[in-house]
């Protein structure tokens, strides 16, 4: 009957953190009293922002993050932000984001096509402790509710790209502008 009550009791808890109604306790390496994050790791649709979705060779790729003063760990000093990279080899690489104040809530990092393979890749916007490596799940600011958003993009190893008929950067079946195509 315990079990029983601990297993209602780990599922209880998972409803509500999942609803965004209770706070995870902070991990390894997060001080006692920060301001958590609140609501679905990843859900916070549109603060990526991408020039284009399909890149060509020579192209340069302008990512825009925006990060709202509600994410209260990074305005309050406890969390640093980063673009966290999938690479199509599985690799990851990562960016720091710095931004100065809520009211100009945006940075921006360039990334040169020349240097990085064709495929497909996959953008977070990550926050971590400070001084913590992105790469590194135990360095995240609250676990996966670190990850604040995704985005996609792909690097075409060709000038043209069959999901790019048109030769405007996107994918022609995108209608929602989320790099996926629907």
């Amino acid at each position: 009957m315990q079990i029983k009550k601990v297993v209602l009791a780990v599922i209880a808890a998972t409803a509500l953190l999942t609803a965004g109604i209770a706070q995870a306790t902070p991990g390894h390496g997060q001080g006692v009293g920060q301001t958590k994050i609140t609501g679905k790791p990843g859900t916070r649709s549109g603060l990526i922002q991408l020039d284009q979705h399909i890149y060509y060779p020579g192209d340069t790729i302008t990512v825009s993050v925006t990060i709202p003063s509600s994410v209260d760990g990074y305005w309050s000093g406890g969390a640093e932000a980063h673009l966290v990279v999938f690479m199509p080899d599985g690799s990851l690489m990562s960016v720091p984001i710095e931004v100065a104040s809520p009211t100009t809530n945006q940075g921006i990092a360039t990334l040169d096509t020349t240097d990085l393979p064709a495929g497909d890749y996959q953008l977070a916007f990550v926050l971590t402790i400070e001084g913590g490596d992105p790469t590194l799940l135990s360095d995240w600011y609250d676990g996966f509710a670190a990850l604040i958003s995704t985005q996609r993009a792909r690097i075409s190893e060709d000038p043209t790209d069959p999901a790019d008929d048109d030769g405007d950067g996107e994918f022609d079946d995108d209608g929602d502008g989320d790099g996926y195509e629907d």
